[in-house]
Formats: structure tokens, C-alpha cells, sequence
């Protein structure tokens, strides 16, 4: 996200941002209420982590997918709750699918710093222009 900012043209370290990572979205309603309690401007994105189930998979597989995405959706629906709508941005499914980096990679923080390393205003999608747009309103 630090060079999602400074590619938009923001400083965030002049600006007073900083880019907190949680531990997971199920942490996030806490750091809301702490930037609410302390009148900190905050935005909360997060992947919603919901994925679609293909017919051609095992039942095995597709019953572990269902458990999964049935835990992702309370957590979402708790985050919804938690947090005001215009300040929430989900990533659906995620990160990776959104900005374009190749799924499962081990290497996904390496890959995401080379694809923003140069990124100018142009090349950042929409899913992380809106969240800093609405942070510096």
C-alpha cells in the first residue's frame, strides 16, 4: 500500500498514514473501534476470501470449500457490521485476483512489491484508488 500512495502521488509518512495489518480480519473490528474511539480517519480493506465452488470438484473438496466460505462470509457479515460502509472495501475474492498477481504464489509480498515497485497513477486499479481516495477526504 505504501506504493500504491506514493504512486498516486501521496506522501504518507508527510501525510501522518500508516498501513496497519491486523492479523486478519477477524482483528479488524477491534482496530476500528480503537481509530473510532481515538477520532483516527481509517479504511479497512480486506479480501473476502469467498470463492466459488466448481461442480468438477470432490465432494471432499467442495465440502471443505463450503466450510470455508461459510466462515468467511460471518467474518465479512461481522466486519460489515463493525465497520461504516463507505469506510470498507472488500477484495473479491482477494488481493491477488484483483491487482493481477498469480494465485498461491509463495512469493505473493515479493510479487506485489515488483508490480507497484513502478507503478505510476495510471496502472492502480480501482479496488486501491478507492479506499485512499476516501481515507484523504
Amino acid at each position: 500500500m505504501p506504493l500504491v500512495f506514493r504512486a498516486l502521488g501521496y506522501d504518507i509518512n508527510k501525510l501522518g498514514i500508516s498501513i496497519v495489518e491486523c492479523g486478519g480480519k477477524t482483528k479488524l473490528a477491534l482496530f476500528v473501534r480503537v481509530a473510532r474511539a481515538l477520532e483516527i480517519p481509517y479504511v479497512v480493506v480486506a479480501d473476502h476470501d469467498v470463492r466459488s465452488i466448481e461442480p468438477s470438484w470432490s465432494e471432499t473438496r467442495r465440502k471443505n470449500e463450503e466450510e470455508r466460505n461459510h466462515k468467511h462470509a460471518k467474518w465479512n457479515s461481522d466486519l460489515t457490521d463493525a465497520v461504516e460502509a463507505d469506510r470498507l472495501f472488500f477484495l473479491k475474492p482477494n488481493f491477488e485476483v484483483e491487482v493481477g498477481l498469480p494465485q498461491g504464489d509463495e512469493e505473493k509480498v515479493d510479487q506485489a512489491l515488483k508490480r507497484f515497485a513502478q507503478a505510476a497513477a495510471k496502472d492502480i486499479p480501482d479496488c486501491l484508488r478507492r479506499p485512499i481516495e476516501r481515507l484523504l477526504q
